[in-house]
């Protein structure tokens, strides 16, 4: 049934087009809305009667993601499924949510559904029928609205797969993290890194104050990935500066309250919070493009070139760490009123937060007070959202009750997007990542609770979750674009993307054909917020392969420069899920890979090697081995690679 939010549906673009796969392309949208689509038709010789949408990630606002790298090979994926393709923006543009007229709904599921709903109409029209079954995934933002879409609308998708998607509660968790970055020196955040990294200390907690301790040890129960770094706070900084106005909106008491109400940090110790605070009243030196910014600086940007994106302004200690989160409010010019969140600093320029108003009508001389009050409040936000219905929260409550004072609940995933309701029609597979800093592991552990209590027994009907191990929120090759470190993102981290591309192949077969999917990973989440995965492939399940590392008989060993170091590295594959189609080793950290195995026919679910070394350079190396397999066995398979990583330490002095 149509929605009568939507106008009529009007097409500006319809042509065919030869790359990368020959397609009709029609982009169009609805009238006296926001909402853009393009739908990606196959000639009808590739057509097997079924739609698949992608939703963009964040909170979506692009229909132009699918042919490129963020489109996570939907476009190749869907033709090769005899599908055509459907994206949309999701309800609005780019990052203008005046389109959503205030409704979550519509970002949440209601413009996909018009969109592909219309789709349908041009596929019968093409191709003599409508699609059979259609199907949606998305990741991160997409994810959340992936589930959306699958809970809230029973006659265009028979299944979903969302990957990578946040708690439902976001908010929070970030607050969490932000706090320990703020409290803890960066020198203490790679000690923490490099304690809980293989062969690490396995003690994050050494050297550090009563109240860094403290601190470190709230954000793990939470959730926080246990064995991860720290030392960037990058997703976190995103999550503060996207939605502070959010926050400031849904509960403008909060940043008042927190500095003079008793139970609140601000107002019980301002002695101690005192030397985070920075407020400084300066002038505008200038703002800057996106263009201007990249011609000064190594660091990649992705903007529009002409886009305002951050500010020069007089006086300020630009090592100074309080910047990060501050708001930046213009007192004076065109901009007057106008506030803007501070991501980070790129040289002398402080960058402004990605959606929103940015620096239009900003002008030398233009007064600008810069104040992180409210981004240190945040800081504690968690303390005040001590939901009962998560176990995360637990923490903050005794016998039930919260210890400090409780804000209005506020779910900004819920207001952006809508909220879970835990059961749906159709069959879902989702993919969580255990390193994710960007949507955190807990948030696939609270869904699948969730679900289970409402399906009970006949959850395994509807449902599978399966974690990817050694795996974050984006890509190894996406991280590196940002900020190449060493050891090399891909040696710490596996591209996840064939395992998407796996689930969406096993959940048509679930749903066409009843061929029940691989079972659910197992795993553990402890009270304390750390998860675990079954040790041995057999129990493990999924459909990942295990693979284990060690060096010297270890998982650290240390050697003298010039001597031989011996690995040995095991790999099994969950049975039924695939065959071994690769392996090689990175033993400095480079990214090159070096050593590739030979004589990996795909045989066989199983391999067990053998490698020598010498390290030439006194330094600390994270050697690794990295083990791919796929379903047919086949190496050179456009789809469903299943990498995964054993890795060691190497101390050389």
């Amino acid at each position: 049934m149509s929605d009568s939010f939507f106008g009529p549906a009007y097409i500006d673009i319809d042509e065919w087009r030869d790359a990368p796969q020959r397609h009709r392309y029609v982009h169009g949208g609805f009238k006296d809305t926001d909402t853009r689509f393009s739908f990606y038709f196959p000639p009808t010789e590739g057509y097997a009667g079924r739609l698949l949408q992608t939703l963009e990630g964040g909170s979506g606002g692009s229909e132009n993601t699918a042919a490129g790298a963020i489109g996570f090979g939907a476009l190749g994926l869907a033709f090769s499924c005899g599908a055509f393709l459907i994206e949309s923006n999701q309800g609005h543009v780019g990052e203008d949510l005046s389109g959503l007229r205030g409704d979550a709904s519509i970002l949440g599921w209601r413009a996909s559904a018009q969109s592909a709903l219309y789709a349908k109409e041009m596929a019968k029209e093409m191709y003599g029928e409508e699609p059979h079954h259609g199907y949606v995934l998305g990741g991160s933002g997409g994810g959340i609205r992936s589930i959306l879409c699958l809970e809230n609308v029973e006659d265009i998708w028979d299944g979903a797969v969302p990957f990578m998607f946040p708690h439902q509660m976001t908010l929070e968790f970030f607050s969490t993290q932000l706090n320990a970055v703020r409290v803890l020196s960066p020198e203490q955040l790679l000690s923490i890194s490099d304690a809980v990294d293989v062969g690490g200390s396995g003690n994050p907690y050494e050297g550090l104050t009563i109240a860094q301790r403290e601190t470190l040890a709230s954000l793990y129960r939470l959730g926080f990935p246990h064995t991860t770094w720290l030392e960037d706070p990058m997703e976190a900084q995103y999550v503060w500066t996207w939605d502070a106005s959010w926050l400031s909106q849904m509960d403008p008491g909060f940043f008042d309250d927190f500095w003079t109400v008793r139970g609140y940090a601000g107002a019980d110790m301002p002695e101690v919070l005192a030397p985070s605070v920075i407020e400084l009243e300066t002038t505008v030196v200038g703002a800057v493009t996106a263009a201007e910014l990249a011609a000064s600086s190594s660091r990649p940007l992705r903007a529009d070139p002409a886009k305002l994106i951050g500010v020069r302004v007089a006086g300020l200690n630009l090592g100074d760490e309080r910047l990060m989160g501050a708001t930046l409010t213009f007192l004076s010019g065109e901009g007057a009123g106008n506030e803007v969140y501070c991501l980070g600093m790129v040289g002398d320029v402080l960058m402004g937060n990605s959606t929103g108003w940015l620096f239009e009508g900003v002008e030398p001389g233009d007064k600008v007070l810069i104040d992180n009050r409210k981004f240190v409040a945040f800081c504690h936000y968690d303390r005040h959202q001590a939901n009962d219905d998560y176990a995360e929260h637990e923490q903050h409550r005794v016998d039930g009750q919260p210890i400090f004072p409780q804000r209005p609940p506020f779910n900004v995933a819920g207001a952006l997007h809508g909220r879970y309701a835990y059961h749906f029609t159709g069959k879902m597979i989702a993919i969580m990542n255990t390193l994710d800093r960007g949507a955190w592991p807990c948030g696939g552990a609270s869904y699948h609770e969730r679900a289970r209590r409402h399906f009970g027994d006949g959850l395994d009907d509807h449902f599978r979750l399966w974690w990817n191990d050694n795996a974050s929120h984006m890509t190894p090759i996406m991280l590196e674009s940002i900020s190449p470190p060493y050891p090399h993102y891909s040696t710490r981290l596996i591209d996840y993307t064939g395992s998407v591309h796996q689930a969406v192949l096993d959940l048509i077969d679930w749903v066409e054909n009843g061929k029940e999917p691989p079972v659910n990973t197992s795993y553990e989440f402890s009270p304390d917020g750390r998860l675990t995965l079954a040790e041995k492939a057999g129990e493990r399940g999924g459909i990942q392969p295990v693979v284990n590392a060690t060096v010297n008989g270890g998982v650290r060993a240390d050697v003298k420069a010039g001597e031989k170091v011996n690995f040995e590295a095991s790999a099994d594959v969950p049975r039924g899920t695939g065959r071994i189609t690769a392996a090689e080793w990175d033993f400095e950290g480079k990214g090159t890979w070096d050593l590739k195995e030979k004589g990996i026919d795909g045989k066989s679910d199983s391999i067990k090697l053998k490698a020598t070394h010498t390290f030439d350079t006194p330094g600390t190396y994270f050697p690794v081995v990295r083990v791919t397999s796929q379903r047919d066995g086949d190496a050179n398979a456009d789809y469903g690679s299943l990498p995964n990583l054993g890795r060691v330490r190497v101390v050389v002095s």
